[in-house]
């Protein structure tokens, strides 16, 4: 696999157990905080003291940036063992671990020397809540530009457990191993549950601790079980019950793994440990009321095996139809399957993996994005239905049948009641159709083995007839004598290609459904069987393949890349926006359903359109400004309109209008033009003293002024100007004179 050049660095720079083995990175230009607006988080965690805290293995955030180098400030604690683990994803290379001192406020590279253009990192706890470390996460350093936050998978899977789920001592063998726990040789990224939850696409919150269980912990303690830590976001170390509740509604799962019981196998009362199950049950179901619940035990001991399998059929019988249990294989039954300190290896978790993925994929409906098999430990074979799969349909010959979900043998099982037929003496039997929950190719198929359990000693001749029935089709019968079976397991088989119609002529390509009908011709009244572990088998090979999305590279590939499209889209390129939907809809529709980013396109789209918007707004009040031409009062109510029509803006139009000068200029004039005009001042010509007479005193005045013993105000200055030559002089005075003794009528001013 070719490792780019600055994988292959920091590969040399860090990927070792070695303590304080971490690279710093210099300051960078951009500095970003880590928030719902920056980053997307997965598992559970929570923001305190402007860090993001991501305590729980298989945690972490994500994130999108352009540029060429990023680096991050984490703070990371461990008392237990050296060093606290992550993994950095880049794009599409390898990841590489990071091993975190104990130390505040250090700054770590988490990539560089990349092309320069648009990246996505994916940074994941490696090793476990608390004995693996704590870590939080206050700030990016890029030198370049933050993106939008890549969106999550919208598969969702839930794992509850202990150390398995942990994956101690899972990267070293038992000789290689240090015995007691060391996070170096944890990596809860590669567990059973994490992996087959990769298999599906789907992202796997896990809430596991090394010791844990429901009723005792590994040492026999009952104080911090799993009730207690559940219904938290972080109980263990993120401040006990002070810890927010985890938001179930907002966060559900398609699938919850409930894989606890081991450590608990100190608690020396069963009937306690029953209790507690039940309880752990209970909880579990009340927070994820929708999810499928898979009890998966076995891998290191299945010593309470029949206790679990109890409570999971008692769910079942209760109406929960969606509660099933996975016997895991055990460790030492897998080659290279022990790991170290007596648990499970990295070859187990792989094994398991995929039984488990295989039962996902039965009761989901949900197909592998990449193809995956593993070998049976008994024969080829592929479980045909089991008792969650069946429906109860009306029984034939009249007779009341009863078709109850069973759990006997490690599978659920089909349990049919039969009474006496109607018009049929001596006779009993009846039919079931079981419907299965996707089409079934049973081409390559020879034979069918199931076990049966027979209720009584059964005498003479007796006969079950299996149908392979395809849609449309009366389907494909296959026989199998019952001749004096007794009371108790029977396993039995029956060769599918001994049919008819014709062997050359039989389809097994579809098969939706089989209907299983019983007779027994001699023996007298009521009886009944429990049929289980109905399985086809495949001759030469016990290669078990897991359905996959067969869609065609080529699909995803086109799919990818509108994918990574939308990824890098901002709403600041409104072209890029419009480009990116066009290359959306040029998609199949089986290429449409491949792109998980659809809903930051739609959000960029919004923001658009609300900037389309806003732009909009602002032209036609920059247009009303525009037109304003304020000459007289008559202007007024444009002015007032254009105003008021600014008001109605939001902050960000008006940031928009580029002329709001021109309106505020305008808005003056108006005040202006408003402002009261003083009346005009009425001038008594030779009224120089302004009492409102003309007498010898203003001639006075007038004197005194021209010798300058007093000096006149600009009114006076008027008034006094009575020959209207722009002076005030003695030839005024005399004016003045003539006018009070009545030599004229009229001062020349005035004429």
């Amino acid at each position: 696999m070719m490792i780019r050049k600055s994988i292959a660095l920091f590969l040399a720079l860090c990927l070792t157990f070695a303590i304080g083995c971490v690279p710093v990175l210099a300051e960078s230009t951009t500095q970003v905080i880590p928030s719902d607006q920056t980053v997307t988080t997965f598992g559970r965690t929570y923001y305190s003291n402007n860090s993001l805290h991501f305590n729980w293995t298989n945690s972490g955030f994500q994130f999108t940036f352009t540029g060429t180098s990023v680096s991050a400030v984490f703070n990371a604690a461990n008392s237990v063992s050296a060093g606290t683990f992550l993994k950095v994803y880049v794009d599409d290379n390898d990841p590489v671990t990071l091993n975190l001192p104990n130390r505040n406020n250090n700054t770590v590279v988490l990539a560089e020397n990349l092309e320069n253009k648009t990246h996505r990192v994916r940074v994941v706890k490696r090793s476990e809540n608390v004995w693996g470390g704590t870590v939080s996460v206050s700030k990016l350093i890029l030198d370049g530009t933050i993106g939008v936050p890549p969106a999550n998978a919208t598969r969702k899977i839930e794992v509850i457990g202990d150390s398995i789920t942990c994956g101690f001592g899972n990267m070293v063998t038992p000789t290689t191993g240090a015995g007691g726990y060391q996070s170096k040789e944890e990596d809860g990224t590669a567990t059973y549950a994490t992996l087959a939850a990769s298999y599906f696409g789907a992202d796997c919150s896990v809430i596991a601790r090394s010791g844990i269980g429901f009723s005792c912990d590994s040492a026999g303690n009952k104080n911090l079980l799993m009730g207690d830590v559940y219904g938290y976001t972080d109980h263990l170390s993120g401040g006990g019950t002070a810890s927010p509740a985890w938001d179930f509604a907002a966060n559900p799962s398609d699938v919850v793994i409930l894989a606890l019981g081991t450590n608990d196998t100190a608690n020396s009362d069963s009937a306690d440990y029953e209790t507690k199950a039940r309880q752990m049950l209970s909880i579990v179901r009340a927070n994820n009321p929708d999810s499928h619940i898979i009890w998966a035990y076995g891998m290191m001991t299945d010593s309470r095996s029949n206790i679990l399998k109890q409570i999971v059929a008692d769910a079942n019988a209760s109406g929960d139809k969606k509660v099933y249990y996975h016997a895991l294989t055990h460790m030492n039954n897998i080659e290279n399957g022990p790991g170290g300190g007596g648990h499970p290896g990295a070859a187990a978790h792989v094994y398991n993996s995929k039984t488990l993925a295989a039962l996902i994929a039965q009761v989901t409906g949900w197909k592998t994005v990449t193809p995956v098999e593993y070998q049976s430990g008994d024969t080829t074979s592929l479980m045909i239905y089991d008792g969650e799969s069946t429906t109860n349909t009306s029984a034939a010959f009249s007779t009341a049948l009863s078709l109850d979900s069973q759990h006997t043998q490690g599978s659920n099982s089909l349990k049919m009641n039969y009474t006496t037929a109607i018009d049929q003496p001596n006779k009993v039997g009846g039919m079931a159709f079981l419907n299965l929950p996707q089409s079934l190719d049973l081409s390559d198929y020879q034979t069918a083995t199931f076990d049966l359990y027979v209720g009584q000693n059964m005498t003479g001749s007796n006969g079950l007839q299996v149908n392979f029935a395809t849609t449309g089709e009366d389907g494909y019968n296959c026989l199998v004598g019952l001749d004096n079976l007794t009371q108790g397991w029977h396993t039995l088989s029956i060769n599918l290609k001994a049919v008819s119609p014709a062997v050359n002529t039989a389809d097994w390509s579809n098969i939706n459904k089989i209907r299983i009908t019983w007779m027994n011709y001699a023996q007298l009244g009521p009886t009944y069987f429990l049929l289980d572990n109905f399985q086809a088998n495949k001759p030469g090979s016990n290669m078990v393949q897991i359905p996959c999305d067969t869609t065609p590279s080529a699909d995803r590939q086109a799919a990818k890349a509108v994918a990574d499209q939308i990824t890098n889209l901002t709403a600041d390129d409104a072209k890029a926006v419009a480009d990116t939907r066009a290359a959306y809809e040029a998609l199949t529709d089986t290429q449409k359903a491949m792109v998980p980013t659809i809903a930051n396109l739609v959000a960029c789209e919004a923001q658009v359109a609300q900037q389309e918007a806003d732009k909009a707004a602002a032209k036609v009040v920059v247009d009303l400004i525009d037109a304003l031409n304020v000459q007289s009062l008559e202007d007024k109510p444009a002015v007032a309109a254009a105003r008021a029509a600014y008001d109605g803006l939001t902050d960000t139009q008006k940031d928009l209008v580029t002329n709001l000068a021109k309106l505020v200029d305008a808005e003056a004039k108006i005040a202006e033009l408003e402002k009261p005009v003083d009346p005009p001042v009425t001038i008594t010509y030779g009224d120089v003293d302004g009492n409102g007479k003309v007498e010898a005193t203003d001639a006075l005045e007038v004197l005194k002024s021209v010798v300058g013993k007093v000096t006149l105000t600009d009114d006076q200055k008027t008034a006094g100007d009575t020959d209207g030559n722009g002076q005030v002089d003695a030839t005024d005075a005399l004016n003045i004179l003539k006018k009070v003794v009545g030599k004229i009528d009229k001062f020349p001013v005035e004429e």
